[in-house]
């Protein structure tokens, strides 16, 4: 999907007509569809590999959240032993004055290995504090390590996403020149 919502709706209007798979567009303000098997075979063969990595992306999300479930326990377990901490409010208002609704998957990625990073930072401190407390924030320190090692690895497949997303939808643009000039695409009306 490459629009407006307007376009969106209009787009499933006339996938309802038309029936099947289509690849609708819009055309110097005039609205097409494309229908030949081989020209959309080409254009998903184009954004499989965000597919594959959009797979990775999920299976990563999985690790992240076993090991934010893994965090809460070890923070139920850390609650019920008592360390003064440092103030973090500032850390943390930084990281929520750098959490935007329109952030991308790499920025989120990097905001999720600082968390990381707040949280290995929060465990060494507990660390310090001896007995169970210390087992507990190693525990902690290793899960924001593990945390911030998962974030990376999104980010990079983010940016490499990024990548094949801005090739995938040139190449897309060239084809749809193509199928407007050789009357693949079908102006609707």
């Amino acid at each position: 999907m490459n629009g407006s919502s307007g376009d969106e709706a209009e787009a499933r209007i006339t996938r309802r007509s038309i029936g099947g798979d289509l690849l609708w567009m819009r055309v110097d303000g005039r609205t097409y569809v494309v229908t030949d098997k081989a020209t959309l075979d080409r254009i998903a063969a184009l954004y499989g590999p965000m597919e594959k990595l959009g797979e990775q992306q999920r299976e990563l999300g999985q690790q992240q959240r076993a090991l934010g479930d893994e965090q809460r326990k070890l923070g139920q377990q850390q609650r019920q032993v008592r360390v003064p901490l440092p103030d973090l409010q500032a850390d943390i208002e930084r990281i929520k004055a750098d959490l935007r609704a329109d952030a991308t998957q790499e920025e989120l990625s990097r905001l999720q290995g600082r968390i990381g990073e707040l949280q290995s930072r929060i465990g060494r401190l507990q660390g310090q504090a001896g007995g169970e407390q210390s087992k507990l924030g190693h525990q902690q320190a290793e899960l924001g390590r593990k945390q911030s090692e998962l974030g990376r690895q999104q980010a990079e497949l983010g940016r490499q996403q990024s990548e094949i997303a801005a090739r995938a939808d040139k190449q897309v643009r060239e084809l749809v020149r193509e199928a407007v000039k050789t009357r693949l695409a079908k102006p609707i009306v």
